[in-house]
């Protein structure tokens, strides 16, 4: 029962702090779009289509070590939930990025 405790309050971790990095690279990203100093919407898809990939990668493997470290504690987990809020935060930026070029 304790391991079952500890990952709700792992993933509970995770959920608010992905929420609020994603929440945060939105905000960043949509005032971006206003600006026209935003470079990076100049560089090539492919850069976009990578950065995806990377924040894909970041967000399952580090989901996945959240459940096969679920007996840890919510102290040794919270690297993880980081890792997993910056793959969000990734995905987001660039997935903005691919729609302001794309449409």
């Amino acid at each position: 029962m304790p391991e079952e405790n500890n990952l709700k309050k792992t993933l509970q971790l995770t959920f608010i702090f992905s929420i609020a990095c994603s929440a945060g690279a939105f905000l960043i990203q949509s005032r971006a779009n206003i600006s026209t100093n935003a470079c990076s919407y100049l560089d090539p898809i492919t850069i976009d289509i990578v950065a995806i990939l990377f924040g894909l990668f970041l967000l399952i493997e580090g989901l996945h070590d959240v459940f096969r470290h679920r007996l840890c504690h919510i102290r040794e987990q919270w690297t993880k939930s980081f890792r997993i809020g910056i793959g969000c935060s990734i995905l987001i930026i660039h997935i903005m990025q691919f729609f302001h070029k794309n449409l």
